[in-house]
């Protein structure tokens, strides 16, 4: 009882500081050091005390998913062409991340998959809320002259406990993505009172806060989101109340700019640089630079690319842009086909829910996530996700609630196939 105990708290450590990106040791530092945070430390801890946890994990899923063999798959498609990749450590290291990660969502999966909505449903609303929070302070105290939580890194840059504003939005953007069906399913009402009323406030100032990130990636998926789910679900009351929240939010927009402008300014120039410039005067002069590298990269080497994580410093000065072609250009077509066959296996989890309508509240939670993480994948068009805490998470949660809903069915059919005793 004690080892679950501490396995629990370490895991929910894990996951309440995953917003903290701000490493313990500075970037110049040891290469393994440097990309080490706060609940990194946690999650090496949890693994170290959850091993058998992770064993059983791993094959329980088995019985339904193919994902662990797919993503165990996928890790060593990157992880073999290591003697010729341009930077051998930088591969070494961005395959353990992955593989670290993948363990956790793993262990997380193990821990919560019998306390789904009492326990893990309520850490995912309060550490979103917290890091809200934590952000709206930061934003405020820098624009005032308070003492900050975290430092910043330009005025007006909306950070909470991440590195950069783009962080942010795609952290922000996956947790929207988990909680919003929470908060549309029948799972809602399995809630308490008081976690739907912060599950709520949580959602309003998550939402608003990737708004202010002027992450554009962000903002395509979730759009992309709202938009399927309205099509696929025809919920016209949401449509309506997401109409007016959009028009308010057009119409007060301008008072940013009194209210603060250094924040004001940088989403009307991300706006301006990320979309008008790009549709009026062509692609971005970055885009075509990083995009073209990639594609380069993988012209010279089809199989096996640059190695993954080797591509930054060997073609551009920043890494992909961009997922897909990260893909292609950094692990070529053997990791390329890994991803493939990871992706269809993710996919297949929330796929059979949207076949046919069901009382069951964790198959109806699959059903409402999916549009939103169509839209996830639309957004990582242009961002990478493969090694970011919050996606693994995310896998957790898909893997949990199709568990759940599996023995729900389960319970269900044995209690209609119950023969009740004769008197």
């Amino acid at each position: 009882m004690k080892s679950i105990l501490i396995k629990r708290s370490l895991i929910s450590l894990f996951i309440g500081l995953s917003f903290i990106t701000r490493t313990l040791v500075g970037a110049d530092g040891n290469e393994v050091l440097s990309r080490l945070t706060l609940s990194d430390v946690f999650g090496f801890l949890a693994i170290l005390f959850g091993l058998s946890s992770i064993i059983m994990g791993f094959k329980r899923i088995k019985q339904y998913s193919f994902l662990p063999e797919a993503t165990l798959l996928t890790i060593l498609l990157f992880f073999m062409p290591i003697l010729f990749s341009y930077n051998k450590l930088a591969t070494f290291l961005e395959s353990g991340i992955i593989l670290f990660l993948f363990l956790i969502s793993i262990l997380i999966f193990e821990t919560y998959k019998d306390h789904f909505k009492e326990k893990l449903v309520p850490l995912l609303i309060y550490t979103f809320l917290g890091a809200s929070i934590l952000g709206y302070y930061d934003l405020f105290a820098g624009l005032l002259g308070f003492p900050r939580i975290f430092t910043g890194r330009t005025a007006g840059e909306p950070l909470s406990g991440f590195k950069n504003a783009g962080q942010a939005g795609a952290y922000f953007l996956i947790f929207i993505t988990m909680l919003v069906p929470v908060r549309f399913s029948k799972l809602f009402q399995k809630l308490s009172m008081s976690n739907k009323r912060v599950l709520n406030i949580s959602l309003f100032a998550g939402i608003i806060f990737l708004l202010l990130t002027a992450k554009i990636a962000a903002y395509v998926g979730l759009v992309s989101g709202f938009f399927l789910f309205f099509l696929w679900n025809r919920k016209f009351k949401v449509l309506l109340g997401s109409a007016v929240f959009i028009i308010i939010g057009i119409l007060l927009f301008p008072s940013l700019k009194e209210i603060m402008p250094q924040t004001y300014d940088r989403i009307t120039y991300k706006y301006q640089n990320r979309i008008i410039d790009n549709i009026y005067e062509g692609p971005d002069e970055f885009f075509e630079d990083n995009y073209g590298a990639a594609i380069q990269a993988f012209e010279e080497r089809p199989l096996i690319g640059s190695g993954i994580g080797a591509f930054f410093q060997s073609y551009h000065e920043n890494e992909v842009h961009s997922t897909y072609l990260k893909m292609l250009g950094e692990t070529g077509l053997l990791g390329t086909l890994g991803y493939v066959i990871f992706v269809v296996s993710f996919i297949k989890l929330f796929l059979k829910a949207n076949l046919k309508r069901s009382d069951n509240e964790y198959m109806d939670y699959l059903r409402v996530v999916t549009p939103f993480i169509i839209g996830c994948f639309v957004s990582w068009a242009y961002t990478y996700h493969f090694r970011k805490r919050e996606f693994w998470i995310l896998v957790a949660v898909v893997l949990i609630a199709n568990y759940c809903a599996r023995q729900q069915v389960l319970n269900k059919k044995l209690e209609e196939n119950e023969v009740p005793e004769t008197l």
